[in-house]
């Protein structure tokens, strides 16, 4: 199943890779390095209905989902993903957590 899924993967990469201007992504590639994020997600992004930073900042949370899971990001690039597009649509950003001192 995982190797049918991959698989799936790379034919959705391929076939909008074809079908696309090589430019075609410029929003998304800089917003993604903006962030600390590899361009190289764009082709992921767009691959499951995200061709550029309009359709991604509009998207909505389910939709949001599944392009972050058919672009198979690790744990911390999600992480980064997921506050870079947050900041982005203006919502105020969280502070971080005040650590206790210890003893």
């Amino acid at each position: 199943q995982c190797e049918e899924r991959e698989s799936a993967y790379m034919d959705r990469i391929r076939a909008a890779a074809r079908e696309k201007e090589p430019d075609c992504y410029g929003s998304l590639i800089t917003f993604l390095e903006m962030n600390n994020l590899s361009g190289a997600y764009a082709l992921g992004l767009a691959a499951n209905g995200m061709e550029n930073l309009s359709e991604l900042l509009l998207a909505d949370d389910p939709e949001l989902n599944r392009a972050i899971d058919g672009s198979s990001m690790d744990a911390m690039d999600e992480i980064l993903f997921r506050e870079a597009v947050h900041a982005a649509r203006g919502a105020p950003t969280r502070s971080p957590r005040m650590l206790r001192p210890v003893g």
